[in-house]
């Protein structure tokens, strides 16, 4: 079975013959994706990659009919965000819509290979699914018409997931519960690192909450497995120096390395968690507050200038003990985040 978006904005769908059109999308996938010099050694048969391909988003593409509500610019850096409709188990939900495009000189071949780690991440998420509530829900991926979503680009597929309602940090503001909030963001980290995956931007903005006070992660664009193999690849995508931890940040120069792991994802999960457990406005609770630049914070964090409770008055003494713990400048002495989810977890029992 093949789905497509029509001119009307609805996803057609069509009998189990591919149609041309999907059919030329994954073959162009494929090419933008694979090049010899990129694969690894088990990848260099474009027979066995290709068919990987195929599997990855013919096995995933969206099984429900679609509608195409709007799309929001610029949205995210690297992505444009859409809202739509679809119809699952005879109830109409809300989705987003994530679609890679190119941007700053971003090349063709990036977007393809952004979109397919991505993809890759939230089915290893989803296998089965269901099993970690605070992973936002992955539904599948389809072929936008570029005529609809002009930053698409044919063969390169778009994400389909569930719409959350709340900002974390709008969810969050002046309340009182962000301890509950920073053990689900936690539940959700550690399932991730339980599959070997990391996530490699953690921070506010990858977190929704839902109505009833789910937490879930969100943008898995720089998820991957961790692996003992130093990539040496670095970006220039806008660092938050907030939240990245001190081995990724490159002496002289204004750029990280991509080189994430489960330490680093610890880092960026305490500083999360210090904005959210101090849960004030926005310009007292973010990390390294005392600072307005991100020179003056990427300064600080190489002179291991760490907040300091003072600054903090939302955050227990408790809880401050546990958050404080990772800031260090040597990842091999960081707790791991199941040592971290239980000492918050304890520190809920106490109250």
């Amino acid at each position: 079975m093949t789905l497509t978006i029509s001119h009307g904005g609805h996803v057609c769908v069509h009998g189990p013959a591919l149609v041309k059109h999907e059919a030329l999308s994954r073959i162009q996938a494929f090419s933008l994706i694979v090049r010899p010099e990129l694969c690894s050694k088990k990848m260099e048969n474009p027979e066995y990659t290709l068919a990987m391909l195929n599997n990855l988003y013919g096995d995933n593409a969206l099984k429900v009919p679609f509608r195409l509500d709007r799309t929001d610019r610029p949205g995210r850096p690297y992505s444009v965000i859409s809202y739509g409709t679809i119809q699952d188990q005879g109830k109409s939900r809300l989705v987003v819509l994530k679609t890679y495009r190119q941007i700053n000189g971003t090349t063709v071949q990036k977007v393809a290979q952004r979109t397919y780690r991505e993809v890759k991440i939230l089915v290893a998420l989803h296998d089965p699914p269901g099993l970690c509530p605070n992973i936002n829900r992955f539904y599948g991926v389809l072929f936008p018409d570029p005529a609809q979503i002009r930053e698409a680009i044919v063969g390169i597929p778009s994400i389909v997931v569930d719409f959350v309602k709340y900002d974390s940090l709008e969810y969050t503001e002046g309340k009182d519960f962000g301890l509950r909030l920073s053990i689900q963001l936690g539940n959700g980290l550690l399932y991730m690192h339980s599959l070997g995956l990391v996530h490699g931007d953690l921070k506010p903005d990858n977190f929704r909450v839902t109505e009833d006070g789910v937490v879930k992660i969100i943008d898995l664009g720089l998820g991957r497995y961790e692996t003992n193999e130093h990539t040496g690849l670095t970006t220039l995508i806008l660092p938050c120096y907030r939240f990245t931890a001190p081995e990724l940040i490159i002496p002289n120069m204004d750029a990280v390395s991509m080189f994430v792991t489960k330490a680093t994802d610890v880092y960026a999960f305490s500083m999360t968690a210090l904005q959210v457990l101090d849960g004030r406005e926005y310009q007292k609770s973010i990390p390294f507050n005392q600072h307005w630049v991100p020179f003056a914070v990427r300064r600080a964090i190489v002179n291991q200038e760490w907040p300091q409770a003072q600054h903090y008055t939302g955050v227990t003494p408790e809880a401050w003990g546990v958050i404080s713990a990772c800031w260090t400048t040597d990842p091999s002495v960081r707790p791991r985040i199941d040592t971290i989810l239980k000492q918050l977890s304890g520190i809920a029992l106490s109250l």
